[in-house]
């Protein structure tokens, strides 16, 4: 009975984080419409909460939001019966490329959309591109929702690179915490916004060392680890 308390507990704390940053996503320009989703590792599980597909972020609540197994099997279907994002499988895939992962942000942003339309990756020209490892790799364009989308976004992924632009779609961040990977979604977008407006003036922008984008992702996988998970 205990157990069966504490997991509830989890799941419901899992499914207000996708809620509260489904709305900040909106709030803050990541997305637009119902465009992109995020999912929460129920703490000490193989469970994730996930957003629900075609759902207002603003209306969402936590009994709109569906929690699914390692391989998408629902174990705490939506009370209203919505099923999950379209990019469960890409989410799942994530996870599975990397397995220490808490959170997966799936955003629109405009300036990393823009690049993704480029099918441009993001170098280290910022130490911030550095939160997310030594730069973004962009993979190709695959429809939304396919076994083929899911499945190059994960082969992208690794402990070097922990977020991938999808070609003419958007972006991926994987973090070990939802502050994190928000903050890493969010600085991604800042330099994509970097780039762009240097791409912009006619000069391709100098890149850090290879020993400074070391540095770097050290000092910020370590500051990240000191903030408060949201």
């Amino acid at each position: 009975m205990l157990m069966n308390r504490k997991l509830g507990q989890q799941r419901l704390k899992a499914a207000e984080q996708v809620v509260a940053f489904c709305k900040k996503m909106v709030d803050d320009g990541l997305t637009h419409a119902t465009g992109g989703n995020i999912s929460v590792r129920v703490a000490g599980t193989e469970e994730f909460a996930i957003s629900p597909s075609a759902v207002e972020y603003r209306l969402m609540t936590v009994e709109d939001v569906p929690i699914v197994d390692a391989e998408g099997v629902s174990v705490a279907p939506s009370r209203y019966g919505h099923t999950p994002s379209s990019e469960l499988g890409m989410h799942l895939a994530a996870y599975r490329a990397l397995p220490a992962t808490q959170v997966v942000i799936h955003t629109h942003s405009p300036y990393a959309t823009t690049l993704a339309c480029m099918e441009k990756a993001l170098p280290p020209i910022h130490y911030l591109v550095c939160s997310a490892g030594e730069n973004v790799p962009c993979i190709p364009y695959y429809p939304f929702g396919s076994d083929e989308l899911a499945c190059a976004a994960a082969e992208a992924l690794d402990e070097r690179h922990r977020a991938v632009l999808l070609g003419h779609h958007g972006l991926v961040v994987c973090g070990d915490s939802v502050y994190e990977a928000y903050t890493m979604a969010a600085d991604i977008e800042f330099c994509c916004r970097l780039y762009i407006q240097a791409l912009a003036s006619g000069n391709e922008p100098n890149v850090l060392k290879p020993d400074q984008v070391d540095e770097a992702i050290r000092t910020l996988r370590a500051y990240h680890k000191l903030e408060p998970s949201a």
